[in-house]
């Protein structure tokens, strides 16, 4: 008995999650070696489905960066708070701090310049277009993520430089 292929097509979906009955896949199946025109609906459904998983899946990923971020800034906020409220510790005024910050900051600059010439030999001109790309890349709207994707390089390097030249 050859199945109507309105019938199938009502079938198609569940088939392609995998919540179909066995005799409902089975009678899909069969269908589909027989109708060129539902194998290729059921293909462009798959394709779909796949398209919408990825999307739902990138789309949790960024709900869970902004949380994250969002928790890191207000960890920030109440860190400022307190350090505005409290007096500082140790005898050190903000201007010591401040040039302590600096300090750290050249040093963690000149260690990742020995390291990355060492590792990558990268000249100092192709730090600083890279670095420059980054900086770009964020005020056209990238997100971190994104422009590490885009440049090949890791997360992490991509916050220190924004760190650093912000």
């Amino acid at each position: 008995m050859k199945t109507d292929c309105d019938v199938i097509r009502d079938l198609m979906p569940l088939a392609a999650e995998g919540i179909a009955s066995e005799k409902s896949l089975a009678l899909v199946r069969e269908h589909l070696e027989e109708c060129p025109a539902c194998r290729a609906a059921y293909e462009e459904m798959k394709k779909e489905e796949s398209t919408l998983r990825f999307l739902k899946d990138s789309v949790t990923g960024l709900v869970k960066e902004l949380k994250d971020e969002k928790a890191d800034i207000t960890g920030f906020e109440e860190f400022k708070r307190r350090q505005e409220e409290e007096p500082l510790e140790q005898g050190f005024t903000k201007e010591d701090f401040l040039s302590m910050k600096e300090e750290l900051e050249r040093r963690v600059l000149e260690e990742n310049k020995t390291s990355d010439e060492n590792k990558k030999g990268m000249s100092r001109k192709d730090r600083k277009e890279r670095n420059d790309e980054i900086l770009t890349l964020q005020e056209q709207g990238y997100s971190e993520v994104e422009i590490a994707k885009r440049l090949g390089i890791g997360l992490g390097e991509v916050k220190l430089v924004l760190g650093v030249f912000q």
